[in-house]
């Protein structure tokens, strides 16, 4: 009966319902109820549902990001929402972000942190961000998920990860490089 239902919800009833879902998230911070709110609305919204958290929270302060950032990583680890899900819900926060990143500096840096507590790894970010033509607002995107990967473990999980993805890491580095920026500390 649930299937049936969530299958007949009209486009204007799901967006109405991610909206709601978003605003209620940033009042109460219940990541439980986002999880029971995604499982209720049709699969192919929850990208939708992603770009809406993502594109509120960048215009936010490092709390709010903090906190999306638990949701994203909850969503991820109770397999509510896959890494498709998540690239394909930044596709859209991406080209919003060249649109307000002037007028909110940090947004590049929060994509970054929002990207790395979805799972994605290197090369999923350097698939993302291919068709940004602005080399600054890249490099401060991966500034962010780099930074949000250290302070998200410790320090011999960090190596590990990174061990894990050389492959990933030298591109994402030469990338970097290739931008005019440094990849080294």
């Amino acid at each position: 009966v649930a299937a049936k239902s969530v299958r007949s919800m009209s486009e204007e009833l799901v967006i109405k319902r991610i909206d709601n879902m978003t605003e209620e998230y940033f009042s109460v911070l219940d990541i439980r109820e986002v999880t029971l709110c995604l499982k209720e609305i049709p699969v192919e919204y929850h990208p939708k549902a992603i770009e809406s958290f993502a594109n509120k929270v960048i215009e936010k302060k490092q709390k709010d990001v903090d906190n999306v950032m638990k949701l994203f990583k909850e969503i991820v680890s109770s397999k509510t929402c896959d890494t498709d899900i998540f690239k394909d819900g930044f596709k859209a926060t991406l080209e919003f972000l060249i649109d307000i990143g002037a007028d909110a500096p940090m947004a590049y840096s929060f994509t970054g942190q929002l990207l790395f507590s979805a799972d994605l790894d290197f090369r999923d970010i350097t698939k993302l961000l291919k068709p940004l033509d602005d080399d600054r607002a890249v490099e401060k995107i991966v500034k962010g998920y780099t930074s949000a990967l250290k302070n998200g473990v410790d320090e011999q999980t960090y190596v590990q990860k990174i061990n894990e993805q050389k492959k990933s890491k030298d591109d994402i580095n030469k990338y970097i490089e290739d931008l005019g920026g440094s990849s080294k500390k």
